[in-house]
C-alpha cells in the first residue's frame, strides 16, 4: 500500500494530577483540533489506576506508566502524588504506531516519526544535570536505531530556555552536537509562557518541543483552553509523517456488568427462587446416585450447570446493569457539571476583561475555580 505524508498534530500537556487535567484534556480530544498524539505529564497515578484514561477516553488509546511504583511497594503512600507519563493515540493510528521503550519517559514511532514523551526534573533535583543528559542521550539513541525515522521530543522540560541557567546548558550542548531545534524557532510572533501559576505570580516557558528536522514543523502554538485547572496551557506542534493508509484498528467496546450499580437483594431473591427446586432435585439425586451409571451422572451434572448459569444469567439481566466501562463517571455528579460550567463562564468573563489581576470579576474567577478544583 502506497505511503503518504500526512499532517500529525502532535500536543504536549502537563496535567498537574489525573482529575485537575482530565477535563481540560477531554475537551482537547474533543474539539476541532482533536490532536492525533497527547503526551500527558504529571498525571500522578499509581500502576493500579492507570486504567482510568481509557475509562474516561474512547476516541484515543492510552500507553501509560506511573512514578509512583516504588513508592507503592514501600507501604503506605505518605505526601502528595507525583511524576507519571501517558502517550494518547488517536484509535486510527494504532495500526501504524509502536510503543518501543515505556519507563519514566515513553517512546513511540508513528509511520516516520519517533515521538518521545519527556519529563525532566526540576532544580533543586539530585544529580539533575546527569539525569537530563542521559534523557537526552537515551532520547537520541532511538533516533539512531531508526535513521530513516524524524525524532520529536516532547514534555515539560523544567527550564526556560531562554534564561541562562545549567540545565539550559546541558540541553543546549544536546542540541548543537545532534543539530536539533526547538518547535517554535520558525515561529517566533507565536511564542508564549506555558507556566502560569496566578497564586504565586509566577510564569515563564518550560513545555517544548524539540526535533531534528525543523522545516517539518508546518505550525507552533500554546493553547489556552476555556478551563483549566493546571497551570500548564497546551504546546501544540503539527508536523509532517509518512505512513501507509491502512485499515484502522479498533479495541472492541465490550460491555461489562456494573455489580456497583447492581440491586443485589433483588438479585439474591431471584436467583434463590430459581435455584431452590435445583436443590431438592440434588438431595433427591444423592440418595440414588450410588445405584446410576457415569451417563446418568454426567447429564445430571450437566443439567445443573445449565441451570445454575441460566439461573445467573437471568437475574443478571434482571437487576444489574449491562454498559460500557466509561459509562459511569463514579467521582462526577451534576453539582461538578453545574460547577465546571460557572468556572468556564467566569473564566470567559475574564478573559473578555482583558485578564485583571485583581477587581470583582478576577475575584469571581478565583472563586469559582476554587470551587470546583475543591469538589475535585
Amino acid at each position: 500500500m502506497a505511503s503518504k505524508i500526512k499532517n500529525l498534530t502532535v500536543v504536549s500537556y502537563n496535567m498537574h494530577g489525573f482529575y485537575q487535567g482530565i477535563e481540560t484534556v477531554k475537551d482537547l480530544l474533543c474539539n476541532t483540533l482533536c490532536p492525533d498524539v497527547l503526551l500527558v505529564q504529571e498525571h500522578w497515578l499509581t500502576p493500579a489506576n492507570l486504567y482510568l484514561f481509557g475509562e474516561n477516553i474512547t476516541t484515543h488509546y492510552a500507553y501509560g506508566s506511573s512514578a509512583m511504583a516504588d513508592r507503592i511497594t514501600q507501604g503506605p503512600s505518605v505526601g502528595r502524588p507525583y511524576g507519571g507519563v501517558s502517550i494518547l493515540i488517536k484509535n486510527k493510528l494504532r495500526s501504524v504506531t509502536e510503543c518501543m521503550f515505556c519507563a519514566d519517559r515513553f517512546v513511540i514511532r508513528v509511520g516516520s516519526v519517533i515521538i518521545i514523551n519527556v519529563y525532566l526534573p526540576c532544580s533543586g533535583t539530585s544529580d539533575r544535570l546527569s539525569i537530563i543528559d542521559d534523557v537526552l542521550q537515551e532520547a537520541w539513541s532511538w533516533r539512531l536505531k531508526y535513521p530513516d525515522c524524524s525524532v520529536v521530543i516532547g514534555g515539560d522540560l523544567n527550564t526556560d530556555l531562554d534564561k541562562c541557567n545549567d540545565a539550559l546548558c546541558c540541553i543546549n550542548n544536546f542540541a548543537n552536537n545532534h543539530s536539533v531545534v526547538r518547535g517554535d524557532a520558525n515561529f517566533p510572533d507565536k511564542r508564549r509562557q506555558t507556566y502560569v501559576n496566578e497564586s504565586l505570580g509566577h510564569s515563564s516557558v518550560i513545555d517544548y518541543f524539540i526535533c531534528d528536522k525543523g522545516d517539518d514543523i508546518m505550525d507552533y502554538s500554546v493553547l489556552d483552553p476555556e478551563f483549566n485547572l493546571s497551570d500548564h496551557l497546551p504546546v501544540v506542534i503539527r508536523c509532517k509523517c509518512v505512513y501507509s493508509d491502512g485499515l484502522p484498528t479498533h479495541a472492541p467496546k465490550v460491555k461489562q456488568l456494573r455489580w456497583d450499580h447492581a440491586d443485589l437483594i433483588l438479585y439474591y431473591n431471584t436467583m434463590m427462587s430459581l435455584l431452590y427446586p435445583l436443590y431438592n432435585n440434588l438431595v433427591q439425586f444423592e440418595t440414588v446416585c450410588h445405584e446410576s451409571n457415569n451417563d446418568v451422572l454426567h447429564n445430571f451434572i450437566d443439567c445443573c450447570y445449565n441451570k445454575i448459569v441460566e439461573s445467573s444469567k437471568y437475574s443478571a439481566d434482571l437487576h444489574v446493569p449491562l454498559h460500557y466501562k466509561n459509562y459511569y463517571k463514579f467521582w462526577w455528579s451534576e453539582e461538578l457539571s453545574s460547577l465546571k460550567d460557572k468556572a468556564i463562564k467566569s473564566n470567559k468573563m475574564w478573559k473578555e476583561a482583558g485578564r485583571p489581576r485583581s477587581g470583582p470579576i478576577a475575584d469571581l474567577r478565583y472563586a469559582d475555580k476554587r470551587k470546583y478544583k475543591k469538589m475535585l
